[in-house]
């Protein structure tokens, strides 16, 4: 079944919303939630943000210093990727043999 709003939804803070594991039960390791500064999604192994046509994703983040941590392996393919002022990276950057950075 589905529920249609037509109205905004308000949550209390730091609520969170679960998914349905077997019937009866939620998996609390998957959720959304957040408060009024702050916007978490938790996963625990697998986030994927797409569509079955080509999606755009925009983030804009504010900060004078950001830090990215990444545990596992950051898989991006795109035809063009756009970074602009310094970029701090430690440890080995592969690229294909038939492919030169500039």
């Amino acid at each position: 079944s589905s529920t249609l709003f037509d109205e905004d939804i308000q949550f209390v803070s730091s609520k969170k919303i679960y998914w349905a594991g077997s019937p009866g039960t939620f998996d609390s390791s998957v959720s959304i939630y957040g408060s009024t500064t702050n916007f978490y999604i938790e996963a625990p192994s697998y986030i994927e943000i797409g569509d079955e046509h080509p999606t755009n994703l925009e983030i804009r983040l504010v900060s004078e210093d950001l830090t990215i941590d990444m545990e596992t392996k950051v898989d991006m393919n795109a035809p063009l990727l756009e970074l602009s002022g310094d970029l701090d990276i430690e440890g080995d950057i592969d690229m294909a043999d038939t492919k030169m950075g500039k």
